[in-house]
């Protein structure tokens, strides 16, 4: 034993594969020896998006997905959960691995749009199956998420001493404001 050993016998990995109806089982080998595997159920599972379906005008935060997913062999289900802004284009993921039937975001998450969608790819760890909204939504556009680094709430100063600021903001729409969009104000001398 020469080399070092692991800190944990255990690890996690993902592999994509192309769909294959043909795949039924899936193996782990470590040194020719099977050491874990899955096997496909005979039922793939099902998902129905329940809402937002398309057409909405999402003005209430937070916001509550909600969705229907079974499993024909009773399988536990996972689910991801993706939002699109641009009407499918590209995707963000809200959550991954989530095994309820709603997902709550604020509002301010998802950002300004016009051509929204949700989709939620639902999986038995073998099949996935997904839905997608029947058409767009739109969502509002919201502030900037601001965050003060320092001072923190509770510092305390006294006497003459320098007191450094710092913070950022974020726009869901425009990305990391640059530091000449932020303004500093004192309850005590204004701007």
């Amino acid at each position: 034993s020469d080399y070092p050993q692991p800190a944990s016998p255990l690890a996690a990995f993902t592999l994509v594969v192309l769909d294959n109806p043909l795949l039924a089982r899936a193996e782990v080998v470590k040194q020719g020896r099977v050491v874990g595997s899955t096997s496909a159920s005979q039922h793939a599972p099902s998902v129905r998006l329940l809402f937002p379906k398309g057409g909405e005008n999402l003005s209430t935060s937070p916001l509550t997905i909600q969705w229907q997913a079974a499993d024909g062999d009773n399988n536990p289900l996972t689910c991801l959960l993706q939002y699109s802004r641009d009407n499918g284009v590209t995707w963000q993921a809200l959550v991954a691995d989530w095994p309820q039937s709603s997902y709550t975001v604020n509002l301010a998450e998802l950002g300004a749009t016009t051509q929204g969608l949700i989709r939620v790819i639902a999986s038995d760890g073998f099949h996935a199956v997904a839905d997608t909204s029947d058409g767009p939504f739109t969502a509002p556009n919201q502030p900037p998420s601001v965050m003060i680094a320092t001072p923190l709430e509770r510092d305390q100063f006294s006497g003459v001493q320098s007191i450094f600021l710092a913070g950022s903001a974020v726009d869901q729409e425009d990305g990391q404001l640059a530091d000449a969009n932020l303004t500093w104000t004192s309850s005590r001398d204004g701007l």
